[in-house]
């Protein structure tokens, strides 16, 4: 009975964690700090400043909703973020260092592993919603 209430408020969590996480990657107008002010006088220095800001957060986002993936078992979704980030719509892919690239693509070859040890578990229609 105590697991069973566990996983349920896993399960509650892990999704509203992934909604969110997904809301930044996602963000409508361009992307998630991604100056939209058409107004205002170019500033290179807050072009700069969004950039760098991006570079730092988005592929932590990105790990961190690859970590709650893989760790709820969700590996059709991981290849789903993949998906997304290597979208030429969201260019997410600009965000990551080499190495971090290496490194996401190292959690997707884990994901990928448990989706071929496991081929009845994947729901191909969450692979293709956003190619």
């Amino acid at each position: 009975l105590e697991l069973e209430r566990w996983e349920r408020n896993m399960e509650i969590y892990s999704k509203d964690a992934i909604e969110k996480l997904y809301n930044v990657l996602l963000f409508v107008d361009g992307g998630w700090m991604v100056d939209a002010r058409l107004d205002a006088v170019p500033d290179d220095s807050r072009k700069h400043q969004l950039e760098v800001l991006r570079q730092l957060c988005l592929p932590l986002i990105c790990f961190l909703l690859q970590t709650v993936l893989h760790a709820t078992g969700q590996h059709d979704q991981s290849l789903r973020l993949a998906v997304i980030i290597a979208s030429e719509q969201y260019k997410l892919y600009e965000t990551f260092r080499p190495d971090e690239l290496q490194q996401f693509l190292r959690l997707l070859c884990d994901s990928a592993k448990e989706i071929l040890s496991h081929p009845q578990s994947i729901d191909e229609s969450n692979i293709d919603n956003e190619a």
